[in-house]
């Protein structure tokens, strides 16, 4: 029987309730077998004995996701607490005789590691704070929550649900993101990219298919340029971004979701690595404020064509607006906007049938923000919303094509 801790880190095992582990190292598909091969009253001690564990697997359902991470998210909350009151009191001459739980196994510097706990526990109060329920937004799901793996706490958000929405996208984030400054503002801009991408599909008639949105914090961006000029960072997080669109589908209560990538900045290198290791389950993506796609450092680009990126042709979009400058690094291979095969898009301003005008996007960090004066999302955020519905249509300029 597994172990599980409380608030106060003491071990409570349910008593009577045998569970079996769930896979090791197994994937979405795995997973998901798993998840359904125990009874609820399993699932249900799964989630109280083991939340962190079930909280990261990928294809197990989102709403059973939610729940193991927002337990986790308390039960790390306490955690890290304890371990910072510890750290307080050690002596700082101590030598880092200090014993901690987690990662933490011995601290040479009490000053460093107090910091860091800190640091993380802030994370923690700026996860809490975003995944609250809006009054009038869509529900907000927590997905993922790894405290202790990476540089930072990372986390995955999503508005609406994406085990029974029609379409589901996801957006990895790049330059200077962190959890504690952005979460918030990405989850605010999901929710406005998910009102924008249903209004399209109610004035298409297709009022019935609900859409999710998702942002993904599953890695350590990096922050500053020095690390943002090498793929480290991108090929670290490729494999555990290419699960995750896998994880969606095998999640979905739907036959075959239309799930759409949406990579910012570094986030589109990460994107493109993903999808060039393991793309099946995205249908369209869309490269925004991209340095490049990826590059083999003997060989240049190595990314010419949609189905390096296991997507079908014609379903490769970019955007790059004026005056942003990180996108004309072309730090990673050739630029999107230099390739003939994906399809531009526009980000000057438009008005579209119905009278409302989407202003324009300039800058680098733009694109999915929404506009202080209109209240509304910019041209680049309402391409988002027609690509994330299934209507590229209203997004593509037919001069270019």
């Amino acid at each position: 029987m597994l172990p599980a801790s409380d608030s106060f880190g003491n071990a409570t095992t349910p008593p009577g309730v045998p569970v079996v582990p769930p896979p090791v190292d197994g994937g979405p598909a795995e997973n998901r077998r798993w998840w359904d091969s125990l009874t609820t009253r399993h699932q249900q001690a799964m989630i109280t004995m083991e939340p962190i564990a079930v909280g990261g697997l990928d294809g197990v359902p989102a709403s059973a996701r939610d729940r193991a991470n927002r337990t986790a998210l308390s039960l790390e909350h306490a955690r890290l607490t304890r371990e910072i009151d510890e750290l307080q009191q050690a002596s700082p001459s101590s030598g880092g005789h200090l014993e901690a739980d987690g990662s933490v196994t011995r601290a040479r510097n009490p000053g460093d590691a107090l910091e860091d706990r800190r640091q993380r526990l802030a994370d923690l109060d700026a996860i809490d704070s975003a995944i609250a329920p809006r009054r009038n937004g869509a529900s907000r799901v927590l997905m993922a929550l790894d405290v202790e793996s990476g540089r930072h706490v990372r986390v995955v958000a999503a508005v609406g649900d994406p085990d029974t929405a029609a379409h589901v996208s996801v957006t990895t984030p790049g330059l200077n993101t962190t959890v504690r400054d952005s979460l918030g503002g990405m989850l605010d801009e999901a929710d406005a990219l998910k009102t924008e991408a249903e209004a399209r599909l109610i004035d298409a008639g297709r009022r019935e298919e609900a859409v999710a949105t998702i942002a993904w914090i599953g890695y350590d961006p990096p922050q500053n340029l020095v690390h943002a000029a090498f793929q480290v960072r991108a090929q670290e997080a490729a494999s555990a971004l290419a699960s995750f669109f896998e994880g969606l589908d095998v999640a979905s209560v739907r036959n075959d979701p239309h799930i759409t990538a949406l990579g910012h900045s570094y986030g589109s290198l990460v994107t493109s690595l993903a999808l060039q290791e393991r793309g099946r389950a995205v249908d369209d993506v869309v490269f925004y404020g991209s340095p490049g796609l990826g590059r083999e450092l003997l060989f240049g680009e190595v990314v010419d064509s949609a189905a390096d990126l296991e997507v079908d042709a014609g379903r490769v979009y970019q955007m790059t607006a004026p005056g942003d400058r990180l996108a004309e690094l072309d730090g990673f291979g050739d630029n999107p906007n230099e390739m003939d095969w994906i399809i531009p898009l526009s980000t000057e301003a438009i008005t579209v049938l119905d009278g409302t005008t989407y202003t324009s996007a300039s800058g680098h960090s733009e694109y999915a923000r929404i506009d202080r004066d209109t209240g509304r999302l910019h041209r680049s955020g309402y391409n988002l919303a027609a690509i994330v519905a299934g209507l590229p249509e209203l997004a593509i300029d037919p001069q270019t094509q």
